[in-house]
């Protein structure tokens, strides 16, 4: 599986496991998540209102099959009662839960480095210990009861959702085409004109080159994003038998350089060279082109696909 927004994988996972559903849908829109800045206007890969816009949006498609918890100390308290409960009661429920990266000790990137907002599948062992799947790292395995209470949340804030597998349900065609064409922009990409405005900060001297490379630190995250064109073209052309070879490529080549991206931002930082920032407008100029293709590539498909399953709207 591909890695794309730990959120969405948590519920993707839950869709395959659970009832066998065609998952892809689930991604739409996700290259384009909206994101917000820091108190220095640096980009955030993790918003307060990404667990509500996510279950709002599984929700229109696969069915009001869940229970969302926002909040602080209650909200845990109320979702570990309700996940002893269903232990207890043997439902077929799954849970996700907003966690600190920082408390897990299986492999990932900020393992007791840095505090990371992350979201996980949790069940409560009869010893006591957790049980967790995360998707996004592909990592099954068991928690300690002391690390998962430190790790539950995340700066005193909490999210966590009940999905009910047995109230699942395939989207209908009329929700898969609302949430493309609401969700589709293919006059711009806000995050390429994101960092072009920063550089252009930089120009001005505005802002300064080490802050640059700070504000970009989390750019790679959003590349991983990316990966939701492949779910949604596979999902279009498998209607179709249509080939999507280049656009695949097109695909590959975007994930790739946005990954690039985040390591010259680094590099920026280190050397402040003004030649490695021209690269930099380049090279992000390159990808808004290449992404604004692979949007309407995408859409044409949608199109067919739409006249395919005799959809009038």
């Amino acid at each position: 599986m591909l890695r794309v927004y730990c959120i969405l994988d948590c519920f993707s996972y839950i869709l395959r496991e659970s009832r066998a559903l065609d998952f892809r849908p689930l991604y739409i829109g996700i290259w384009d998540q909206a994101f917000e800045l820091d108190e220095e206007g640096g980009l955030k890969y993790y918003t307060d209102g990404i667990s509500l816009e996510s279950f709002d949006n599984a929700g229109k498609l696969y069915g009001d099959a869940g229970r969302l918890w926002i909040g602080g100390k209650e909200a845990i308290e109320s979702f570990l009662t309700e996940i002893g409960a269903a232990a207890r009661s043997q439902v077929d429920h799954y849970f996700v839960a907003l966690v600190d990266l920082f408390f897990l000790p299986y492999p990932n990137q900020s393992y007791r480095q840095r505090h990371r907002p992350h979201f996980i599948l949790l069940n409560l062992c009869e010893d006591g210990e957790w049980q967790i799947v995360d998707p996004f790292f592909d990592w099954e395995g068991r928690i300690p009861q002391e690390v998962m209470d430190q790790a539950l949340g995340f700066e005193s804030n909490f999210s966590g959702i009940m999905v009910a597998a047995d109230r699942l349900s395939f989207p209908s065609l009329e929700s898969i085409v609302d949430q493309l064409e609401s969700k589709m922009n293919l006059e711009s990409n806000d995050l390429p004109s994101y960092v072009r405005n920063r550089i252009q900060l930089v120009k001005e001297n505005k802002l300064s080159i080490r802050l640059l490379s700070s504000n970009l630190n989390q750019i790679g995250v959003f590349s991983y994003r990316k990966n939701g064109y492949t779910y949604v073209s596979s999902f279009l052309a498998e209607h179709l038998n249509f080939p999507v070879n280049e656009l695949n490529e097109a695909i590959a080549r975007l994930i790739n350089e946005w990954t690039k991206v985040g390591l010259l931002a680094i590099r920026i930082g280190i050397t402040q060279k003004q030649s490695d920032l021209e690269r930099l407008f380049v090279k992000i100029g390159e990808l808004d082109e290449l992404e604004l293709f692979i949007k309407k590539e995408i859409w044409r498909l949608y199109l067919d696909w739409k006249e395919e399953m005799r959809i009038i709207n």
